[in-house]
């Protein structure tokens, strides 16, 4: 039987994004206003470059402060967890692809399991990170990477539709709160 499921969440906005978008509208309007003060005092000929450089500030403003704009697409087709980044509509790059039954670890970010071991790479693909219960960590072993956590923030029906691929400990432990055997994976 095959399946496919698809979620899209957007990233909620954090320090770094702000910053970016202070320091772009900063320098959009202090360049142009310095290259008007040069005007005055060496030549005429930097208010036609201030105003050029604000033409094309203009752009790249809209380009940086849209590049701001993350959503990551969760898709679950037939024992695959497919996890992709989308940039302001414009770009999509794939994050990570798990093929389920590889998956060590399924649990909440709450747990205290994640922060035990050390991993090699460490997706982040969460909404809000800081959001501890209603995000989750997948670990698993990537051929490229290694020991590889995923932090994502997946709805019912993506976890539903997990299930039938899960390891059945990992299944028992997330759905029918059993818990962990010998305390380790």
């Amino acid at each position: 039987m095959d399946i496919f499921i698809e979620q899209v969440i957007k990233r909620k906005r954090n320090a770094k994004s702000i910053a970016i978008i202070v320091l772009v509208l900063s320098l959009l309007i202090l360049i142009p206003v310095f290259c008007f003060m040069l005007a005055f005092i060496i030549t005429p000929y930097f208010m036609y470059i201030g105003l050029f450089i604000f033409m094309i500030g203009i752009y790249l403003a809209w380009y940086f402060i849209t590049g701001q704009r993350v959503e990551y697409e969760y898709s679950v087709t037939s024992g695959t967890l497919d996890v992709s980044k989308i940039i302001s509509k414009r770009k999509r790059k794939r994050v990570t692809k798990i093929e389920i039954s590889d998956i060590d670890l399924f649990c909440k970010m709450s747990d205290k399991r994640i922060t035990e071991k050390n991993y090699q790479k460490q997706f982040m693909a969460a909404s809000d990170p800081n959001d501890k219960e209603n995000t989750y960590c997948v670990v698993y072993h990537s051929p490229a990477y290694g020991r590889t956590i995923l932090t994502f923030t997946p709805n019912e029906k993506i976890r539903e539709g997990m299930k039938p691929y899960l390891k059945k400990e990992i299944m028992l432990e997330m759905f029918y709160n059993r818990g962990p055997r010998n305390g380790s994976y």
